[in-house]
């Protein structure tokens, strides 16, 4: 490593013109000067191609992101660990700018997301009349009901991802939009997903990426669950009516807004399946495993050990529900490799952060709810 402490710290910085992630031996100088712009360097080396630099130890957290914001703009992402109990900073070259996202692929997901979404409504439209109407009651226009299940199941999933979007741009991540799922009846849709295109600096960061979608998805479910369950009619039991199971939180609302007499029974308005669906994405979603936004959630407050074996609890959260597809996918998935954490893996996550990791727990056990099974 002598030979490198040697080279002239006036040497020119030629922008590389490949896309390697290591940096070129020329360049460690650059590197070492903005690493000292914010801590005390107490030896500095290249390994294997990769700046690296023992600091002196202190509260890293706010300088720490100070020092990704400067090397950001010149094209190097560095990394902060603690080994053998030293404060470790490595320094890899960022990838290349890649063509900016077009948007054509999300409005085309999202016309067809939205089309999937409304013919699933339109399809509950009619079933919830057969159900009316073998009560009794006035029917109901079925592209009404489409209407109504598509804003309310849209607006579940686009203002869970809008929460995400929000993290990403207050904590200067720069994210894609949404690309909407769609899928088959009862459903419409999968969900929508966000891709994040660099990461998250600190634990914190990686925390409000994780929980801000779901907190927020979740609080639109319950309004949407309200409104659903005031909309559903109370009637005698129908032979051969199937029963779903329904979260704790779904029926609380129901308990508390729309008691139902003994011996008669809740036929919920597919509003209120909407709800439904929004209780299942944000109990699935909040699963602390692989790269879920619980997995994201527990490896903010876990760290990298932990969020191994919450990964594997999650797994098993997932099949003991009958989410078994899912619960395998996750074994699968965490087996092959650990989450890769935020660029700051020293800094604790925040007093505040941890509080509102206890409320996500809860909000977990509000949201439980089994994969329905038929017979």
């Amino acid at each position: 490593m002598g030979w490198i402490r040697k080279l002239s710290e006036e040497t020119p910085r030629t922008p590389p013109t490949q896309p390697p992630l290591l940096v070129p031996p020329e360049f460690f100088f650059e590197v070492k000067s903005l690493v000292e712009s914010e801590f005390t360097i107490q030896d500095g080396y290249m390994k294997l191609g990769v700046p690296t630099f023992v600091v002196a130890s202190i509260d890293a957290k706010e300088p720490f992101k100070r020092l990704v914001l400067k090397m950001r703009e010149k094209g190097y992402i560095p990394f902060l660990r603690r080994e053998e109990k030293q404060l470790i900073i490595r320094v890899v070259l960022k990838p290349l700018a890649t063509k900016p996202s077009g948007i054509r692929f999300n409005i085309l997901l999202f016309l067809i997301t939205l089309g999937t979404v409304f013919y699933a409504g339109y399809l509950l439209g009619l079933d919830y009349s057969l159900v009316l109407k073998e009560l009794g009651m006035p029917q109901v226009n079925s592209l009404t009901i489409a209407l109504l299940y598509a804003a309310s199941a849209f607006g579940i999933i686009a203002l869970h991802e809008l929460g995400h979007k929000i993290a990403a741009n207050k904590n200067g991540i720069e994210s894609t939009l949404p690309y909407f799922i769609p899928g088959p009846y009862p459903y419409g849709t999968f969900g929508a997903i966000i891709m994040q295109k660099e990461p998250p600096i600190n634990r914190d960061q990686l925390f409000d990426l994780g929980s801000s979608g779901p907190l927020v998805g979740f609080l639109v479910t319950v309004i949407v669950a309200i409104v659903g369950i005031q909309l559903s009619p109370v009637g005698p039991e129908i032979q051969g009516t199937v029963s779903w199971p329904t979260p704790l939180l779904f029926d609380v609302i129901m308990i508390m807004t729309r008691p139902v007499p003994h011996g008669f029974t809740l036929y919920i308005h597919p509003v209120a399946f909407a709800a439904w669906f929004g209780f299942v994405l944000t109990f699935l979603n909040l699963m602390p495993a692989w790269q879920l936004d619980g997995g994201h959630i527990a490896r903010a407050v876990l760290g990298p050990q932990g969020h191994s074996a919450s990964s594997f609890i999650g797994a098993i959260i997932l099949i003991l529900t009958n989410w078994w597809l899912m619960g395998i996918l996750v074994l699968f998935l965490s087996s092959r490799g650990r989450h890769p954490g935020p660029l700051d893996d020293v800094s604790p996550l925040s007093k505040s952060r941890n509080a509102i990791a206890v409320v996500i727990v809860l909000v977990i056990a509000l949201s439980l709810v089994s994969a329905p099974l038929f017979s």
